[in-house]
């Protein structure tokens, strides 16, 4: 009984290690927001956000299976980077390239652990508002470690910065 418990704690103190780990040794990079379902009734204190490279990653990934960990390989751009591949496996790492962890679900990638962006409410609530009114114009700035997992940093819309300073 006690060996289920314990295997059911570190499962949970798993999640959050990617994340925590992407912060600590990645590199930053920036991805260009996707338009946002508005009605997230848990988005209490923090923004939802969804990235152009996975609805573009729909039309470049073939033949994966629902759950299956895919790799999303993303070049260096301006003002973010850009989608080069879906695959099976993370691309050789090179300069300006970089491939993050994602999972496929529902007909495309989804990158794991950078969905959300936590805020305190006010901010949550503004950049959320803003999001939606001009959907595909956020950057957002994450970390991503040598292992894929990315972990957002900071949310731009226009002028206005959510998130960790520059």
């Amino acid at each position: 009984m006690l060996v289920v418990v314990g295997l059911q704690l570190a499962a949970l103190a798993l999640l959050p290690f990617r994340s925590a780990r992407a912060r600590l040794f990645g590199r930053e990079i920036t991805l260009r927001t996707a338009p946002v379902d508005p009605f997230d009734l848990l988005a209490g204190r923090h923004v939802v956000l969804r990235y152009a490279v996975e609805a573009a990653g729909t039309a470049v990934g073939q033949g994966f299976e629902e759950g299956q960990t895919v790799w999303i390989v993303v070049a260096e751009g301006q003002p973010a980077w850009e989608l080069v591949a879906v695959a099976p496996l993370p691309a050789p790492p090179t300069p300006g390239h970089t491939s993050l962890r994602a999972t496929w679900h529902l007909g495309r990638p989804s990158l794991e652990g950078a969905g959300r962006l936590y805020l305190p409410e006010a901010d949550a609530l503004e950049a959320d508002e803003l999001v939606r009114r001009s959907p595909g114009d956020g950057l957002v700035d994450l970390v991503v470690d040598e292992h894929g997992n990315a972990s957002p940093r900071r949310l731009r819309l226009g002028t206005r910065v959510f998130g960790a300073p520059e």
